[in-house]
């Protein structure tokens, strides 16, 4: 029995994108996002001192993890509600993946998936900005006795696992440290005031937005390599909304 591939977003066809392409369009966005002079310069205020290459690399994974809680098997079951089908037996009930997010801290197998013993070197504000790119849809994320400790164990059909939400944490994991290896490298621990960890979240959401837009960035196909175009077209996305002004300012004549 095959196993099912973690999907990050669907459209009326019922095609799907998987969540870690999904995942790096936003990081790609936000990269872009955060190299317009204007917005560099509001984090740089915000931080106190100017960001380095690091810092927008680090950024960036933290971007890139904004929906790490959409490997939970509730959220992968909302496929068949999507489809307009029957839940298949073995599933648990549809769920939501920002609070749910929350629960991967709580575990040491799931969080080991991740490479947060790494990050743990980023500095305190690392969590609290993590927190904040999860927090993307506008509302802080909270703990809650709520969440079903069952949406994050393997779903299981006679007897065979057909979707492990920890093996897709593995490649998520897999996947930060080989797309973003400079945020490993040492740097200055990340800035932690409240004013910078606000503006984090505002550019992620809008990062998520921009990476969302199929005009821009179309679901994947089988066999591509992503890396190789995504960054650019997260520039030129960036462009094409109006948010960059630059190449604007340049054409104006000079008085």
């Amino acid at each position: 029995m095959k196993q099912i591939n973690a999907w990050g977003k669907l459209n009326q066809q019922g095609q799907s994108h998987p969540l870690t392409a999904h995942m790096l369009d936003v990081a790609a966005c936000f990269c872009a996002i955060a190299r317009v002079d204007s917005v560099r310069r509001a984090l740089a205020r915000a931080a106190g001192r100017p960001l380095t290459e690091i810092d927008l690399v680090r950024l960036a994974v933290l971007a890139f993890l904004h929906d790490v809680g959409k490997a939970n098997a509730g959220f992968q079951a909302k496929w068949w509600g999507h489809t307009e089908q029957v839940l298949p037996q073995g599933w648990p009930a549809p769920a939501g993946h920002t609070h749910e997010a929350l629960f991967i801290f709580g575990d040491a197998k799931l969080l080991g998936e991740l490479p947060a013993e790494e990050m743990s070197t980023w500095g305190a504000a690392c969590w609290s900005l993590w927190r904040a790119s999860i927090s993307h849809h506008g509302r802080p994320v909270v703990e809650s006795s709520s969440i079903a400790a069952a949406i994050w164990r393997p779903v299981t059909q006679a007897g065979q696992v057909v979707y492990d939400p920890q093996a897709t944490l593995h490649k998520i994991g897999q996947c930060t440290k080989q797309w973003f290896a400079e945020a490993f490298q040492d740097g200055p621990p990340l800035p932690q005031s409240s004013e910078f960890s606000h503006l984090f979240a505002g550019l992620v959401q809008f990062a998520d937005w921009l990476g969302s837009d199929t005009r821009f960035f179309p679901f994947a196909e089988s066999g591509e390599d992503r890396t190789q175009w995504v960054w650019q077209r997260g520039r030129e996305a960036v462009q094409k909304v109006g948010f960059d002004t630059t190449a604007w300012r340049q054409a104006l004549p000079k008085l």
